[in-house]
């Protein structure tokens, strides 16, 4: 079913204030005229007509908080990312904007085209230039159409299309709340209509906004995110940390989301923490190893590496390994057992390693009889 998805954003990029929030209206097809509807009766209620700006509400509060009671009245519903500024760090070898505006398009990419649907997306022109011409780009890149999907991508003004102005009142008043200049009253009742809010980089005491069918997801994400986050705080070597921020932060070349093996190297170079000789099994060894012994989730595919984010990339690391370690275990027991019992069982090959022995016992019933 073809569906609309309309983009605003509320605060800076740079480092100067709190926030910066990003909105999402997804609007069906079927709904869209109701909501065209909708949204200018809104206009013509509360803004004489004119153009709906959350900067314009400000904070009166008591006004902002009427015009949120009637967003209920929308079909659409909003996605909304909330990036908390203070908990990314503004040194070392990630520059704000860039990592921020890649997660970004990464999520909206992920939520957008989650299904192989026809989509409009409509993006302000007011917006900043470097964020369009990024997300712009990224779909280019990852998205794989099929003869039944496409894409297409409209700049526009707010007044040209009338819902960029219900996503950027969402993405305003979601703002103002964060940054607590206001209460949580109209925050509160515009809930409803938020399908989903995500707090990046998270923290698990965070609220959350979420689906029921995407609650392990979350979790997924919060819990492996969080442990990242933590082992960054306590760490000192620079080549795992640069390693574990651009696994949680930087664009991927994959479109599931993993990080190759050689674009970890060439960013470690390109930063000067490592030689050019380093290769894949040194990273795979040295860093990948010793960041999960460490507490780090890290997923691991074909295609390379990754912070979990959800069941999928679980999954795809449980098969990643076992299709690489199930037949070498099948393969010890099988001549395992054709020593032991060639020796008339007095020969346990397996106490050559206890943790091997150990972890193969289970699967060696007869042995223990």
């Amino acid at each position: 079913m073809e569906k609309y998805v309309y983009i605003d954003e509320s605060g800076s990029p740079d480092l100067k204030d709190e926030h910066y929030v990003l909105s999402a209206i997804f609007t069906p097809h079927d709904a869209l005229e109701h909501d065209l509807v909708h949204m200018q009766k809104i206009c013509d209620d509360r803004c004489s007509g004119g153009v709906l700006k959350s900067s314009k509400v400000k904070n009166k509060i008591s006004r902002r908080t009427t015009i949120a009671q009637e967003f209920l009245g929308f079909h659409s519903v909003a996605d909304v990312l909330v990036i908390k500024k203070s908990r990314l760090k503004d040194d070392g070898g990630f520059p704000f904007r860039g990592p921020m505006y890649k997660f970004c398009q990464r999520r909206l990419f992920s939520r957008i085209y989650r299904a192989m649907e026809n989509v409009q997306v409509v993006i302000d022109s007011f917006g900043r230039d470097d964020f369009r011409k990024g997300f712009v780009k990224y779909i280019d890149r990852n998205f794989q159409p099929t003869f039944f999907s496409q894409k297409n991508i409209l700049f526009a003004k707010p007044d040209e299309e009338i819902l960029l102005q219900a996503s950027d009142f969402v993405a305003g008043t979601v703002r103002r709340y964060f940054d607590k200049s206001d209460s949580d009253e109209a925050y509160n009742v515009l809930r409803p209509f938020i399908n989903s809010l995500e707090i990046w980089p998270r923290s698990i005491t965070d609220a959350s906004i979420t689906p029921e069918d995407e609650e392990i997801d979350l979790a997924i994400r919060n819990h492996c995110t969080y442990a990242a986050e933590e082992f960054l705080e306590s760490n000192k070597d620079k080549v795992l940390a640069e390693v574990t921020e651009y696994l949680l932060y930087a664009d991927a070349e994959d479109h599931e989301g993993f990080i190759f093996g050689d674009q970890l190297l060439r960013h470690l170079t390109d930063m000067e923490l490592i030689d050019t000789d380093r290769d894949k099994s040194w990273l795979r060894q040295k860093v990948i190893a010793e960041l999960r012994e460490n507490g780090v989730l890290i997923a691991a595919s074909r295609d390379g590496y990754k912070i979990p984010e959800n069941q999928k990339d679980v999954a795809a690391f449980v098969e990643f390994v076992g299709n690489k370690t199930i037949k070498y275990l099948k393969r010890v027991m099988k001549m395992r057992n054709s020593i032991f019992y060639g020796t008339g069982m007095k020969y346990e090959m397996l106490e050559a390693n206890s943790e091997l022995m150990e972890l193969m016992r289970p699967l060696n019933i007869d042995n223990d009889t």
